[in-house]
């Protein structure tokens, strides 16, 4: 019933007023979307597949234009910021983690075209963005991605800027300092990048309930536990890039590290009649230097071919030590890992067809070394290769058709468990009509699913004196498939989203709970799960001006698990916000209200209370303040419970950096000589398999 009511208020909505413009006669697919000159901000005109909704966005083709105007640049410190001050119905922005969300998919983020990481896009002036491509249809270079956003920025022969910018809480101690500095001169870019980030120690409390059936009684346990947790990591970059009218090639050496130097908690436990203290001491450690190279070539307008290859080494430490009355366990551990990646994408484009042939591969090796309580080693080689065909036709000059197909090949050796290599097929059809207003889409999509190396482990890890938690090598073939049903579009100064789907995946890895030999409950995998998810999800906002705009959403998320343990959830959720630019100034008051999700690996359950924030911001020349205020006023406390027949559990906790803090940010840049092209930085990171608690 749901999907017919939001297909009705589609229908409705599409048949309201007069289209806006003229379409001419269509056009397959365009090499390159930098041929649309600025001027269709202003003016509405007779273009090839260009539907212009507004002054600032530009439907076109497979992507939006998205022409930030003055204000939106203004109150803005990075990329990030940017997006979200468009406020686009159905896009989700996290400015503090760094990434741009959309219809379930986290979006790949580029700058004119090439790979960029969250660090880049942070490190990305306003001022230098000319427009940003927000395919939410990718095709051809983009195909391999469900979603993705590209910032074009402005181009410089020669000169250089220094970047810096910096946040501070109060209220918990966090903090996060970057600078970077690039140098232009003729077809050369050098830059420089050094940045890194730190937080704690943060209070956080719980209070739990749990059960464990045993063979000879139950146990009931309630718990009162404090923690103190700390974290911080430091990077460094060197990059350098050669670029021209057709050609561009980019190298790069990094090095990050990463650390937890102490994370502890303690309290009591009642059991009974007993009471135990308790005592959890964990640390761990992380250093990654890594190298990559990535270009692209274009050819008589109608080829482009892009590559990328990178490798990486992680050094990774991770202790545990965890006591209570008359129970004691420790675990040391101690990992190698070493990562190679390549893609290679060809895009041919050519009157109303196109075609892209995209090919990766990812493959980790991780050697590991785990002592303590229990001795083991641990050596594991995985790939994944993926491949496919993409093709697309222009049926009119509103209507398109597209699909993919291709394999995925998964291959995991373990030493000591069965060797995993299985092919898997995988397919893609998307139905694309362009409407008066906006842009309609079909999708379904047949996939795998992958799985973190931390799962494929058979090292055992003693939980408490009951409860021991144990990975599973055994791999067995998993298949997902699902369909989407997608409106955007705008109504005069009604910017709205319509999203509708259904995924179902079978054979899923979830949690599973066993007794062993010595009547411990064992925290493992099992295979067999059947998960069904369904959403419907509508947002919109309003323009009053340019300088007072409202947003809000509301969705609808079912998931249902079925396998030797069944559960379903149901949630009805929503936000709201609102921005209103005052001169130099800007405010935006935000509210999420009360969710309730059901992790269908896990088996748990999770509630999120209603939560509200405050951003205010000053901007002025090169120099940008924010003030971020969440929840002033109220502790934000979560609740997550679990009920199988062996173990379970209630728990209420808290957690200091989740409420009553405030914020600071501030960005400031200065150009010397004349100003260049922003450059894209990739922070590195360290991968590793290592199982932890």
């Amino acid at each position: 019933m749901k999907y017919l009511i939001f297909l009705a208020i589609f229908i409705l909505l599409h048949c309201f007023n007069a289209p806006l413009v003229i379409n001419a006669a269509p056009q397959a697919a365009v090499a390159d979307s930098m041929a649309i000159v600025d001027s269709l901000i202003s003016r509405a005109d007779t273009l090839n597949g260009v539907v212009v909704t507004a002054k600032e966005i530009v439907r076109y083709d497979d992507h939006l234009l998205l022409y930030p105007n003055k204000n939106q640049r203004q109150h803005a410190a990075n990329g990030f910021d940017v997006v979200k001050n468009m406020m686009l119905p159905g896009v989700t922005v996290d400015r503090d983690n760094g990434s741009i969300s959309a219809m379930g998919a986290t979006a790949a983020l580029y700058v004119n075209g090439l790979p960029a990481d969250v660090n880049d896009i942070k490190m990305l002036r306003p001022k230098d963005i000319i427009r940003i491509e927000y395919f939410d249809a990718p095709r051809g270079k983009y195909s391999g991605y469900q979603l993705v956003v590209n910032f074009i920025a402005k181009k410089y022969k020669y000169g250089g800027y220094v970047m810096m910018n910096g946040s501070q809480t109060i209220g918990y101690n966090s903090g996060n300092y970057n600078a970077s500095a690039t140098l232009n001169h003729d077809k050369m870019t050098y830059s420089a990048f050094v940045g890194g980030g730190f937080s704690g120690p943060i209070n956080s409390e719980s209070s739990t309930t749990a059960y464990y059936n045993l063979p000879s009684k139950q146990i009931l346990r309630s718990s009162e536990i404090e923690a103190k947790s700390k974290s911080n990591s430091l990077y460094g970059q060197m990059r350098l890039r050669y670029q021209n009218k057709q050609t561009s090639l980019t190298s790069y050496f990094g090095l990050a590290r990463s650390g937890s130097p102490g994370n502890e908690s303690w309290g009591k436990i009642y059991e009974g009649d007993d009471i135990k203290e308790s005592y959890n001491f964990s640390k761990s450690s992380g250093l990654s230097p890594s190298v990559s190279f990535n270009g692209e070539h274009s050819w008589h307008n109608c080829n482009r071919l892009t590559f990328s290859l990178s490798g990486s080494y992680s050094h990774n430490k991770y202790d545990r030590s965890y006591t209570e009355s008359g129970f004691s366990t420790l675990t040391n551990s101690k990992e190698d890992a070493v990562g190679l990646n390549g893609d290679i994408n060809y895009a041919y484009f050519k009157n109303k067809w196109s075609l892209s042939v995209f090919t990766a591969f990812m493959g980790n090796m991780y050697n590991s070394e785990y002592s303590g309580t229990y001795d083991t080693r641990q050596h594991m080689w995985q790939h994944d290769l993926v491949s496919f065909l993409w093709l697309s036709y222009y049926l009119n000059r509103r209507l398109s058709i597209s699909g993919a197909g291709g394999f995925h090949w998964q291959y995991t050796d373990l030493r000591g468990a069965k060797l995993f290599s299985e092919f898997f097929p995988r397919a893609k059809l998307n139905l694309q009509y362009r409407t008066r207003r906006g842009m309609l889409m079909w999708q379904s999509f047949l996939g795998s699913a992958t799985y973190s190396p931390s799962v494929i482990n058979d090292t055992r890890i003693d939980v408490n004196p009951y409860m021991v938690k144990i990975g599973t090598p055994d791999l067995k073939r998993a298949y997902s498939f699902g369909s989407t049903i997608y409106y955007s579009g705008q109504l005069d100064k009604l910017k709205l989203m319509l999203s509708t789907s259904y995924s179902y995946n079978h054979n899923l890895l979830i949690n599973d709970y066993y007794l062993d030999n010595d009547n411990k409950i064992v925290q493992s995998y099992a295979w067999g799960g059947r998960i069904h998810l369904g959403m419907a999800y509508a947002a919109a906002t309003y323009s009053f001006t340019d300088k007072f705009e409202v947003t809000g959403s509301v969705s609808y998320l079912h998931t249902s698990v079925k396998s030797n343990i069944s559960k379903h959830n149901n949630c009805i959720t929503g936000s709201a916000g609102l921005k209103w630019y005052i001169k130099d100034f800007s405010l935006s008051p935000y509210i999420s209200f009360y969710s309730k999700s059901l992790d269908y690996m896990a088996l748990s359950y999770s509630s999120y209370p209603t939560s509200y924030g405050l951003q205010a911001t000053y901007s002025r020349k090169n120099l940008y303040v924010a003030l971020n205020c969440l929840m002033p006023f109220n502790k934000l406390k979560f609740k997550n419970n679990l009920a199988t027949p062996l173990y379970g559990y209630n728990e209420t906790s808290y957690n200091r950096s989740n409420s009553q803090y405030l914020t600071i940010t501030i960005s400031y840049s200065f150009d010397f000589g004349r100003r260049v092209e922003r450059v894209e930085r990739k922070k590195g990171g360290s991968s590793s398999s290592l199982m932890t608690l």
